[in-house]
C-alpha cells in the first residue's frame, strides 16, 4: 500500500487581489480538521501558489478544498474562507 507523507500542492490564481492568498483546509490535523481558525496558507512563487505537507500522522483517506484567505484583515468574512471545488 501507497502512504503519501510530504504531499506537494501547487495552484494558479491568477484573479487574487494583493491582500488574498489561497489556504487549503482538509480533513487530517495536517490540514486544520477543517478549522478555518489558522489554515494552511501556500507560498506564492511567480504564478503558482504552492505549499508542502508532511502527512506521516495522519489517517488517510484525506480530503481537502482551497479557498481565499484575506491577509491583511488575517480573518475570514463572517469566519468563513471563501472555498472553490
Amino acid at each position: 500500500m501507497l502512504r503519501i507523507t510530504v504531499l506537494p500542492q501547487k495552484v494558479k490564481a491568477p484573479l487574487l487581489q494583493p491582500d488574498e492568498a489561497v489556504t487549503i483546509i482538509g480533513s487530517s490535523a495536517s490540514l486544520g480538521n477543517w478549522q478555518t481558525v489558522a489554515p494552511v496558507l501556500l507560498s506564492k512563487k511567480e504564478r503558482w501558489w504552492s505549499v508542502k505537507l508532511n502527512l506521516t500522522q495522519d489517517i488517510f483517506p484525506i480530503t481537502y478544498k482551497y479557498g481565499v484567505y484575506n491577509i491583511k484583515e488575517k480573518s475570514t468574512k463572517n469566519g468563513i474562507i471563501e472555498l472553490f471545488p
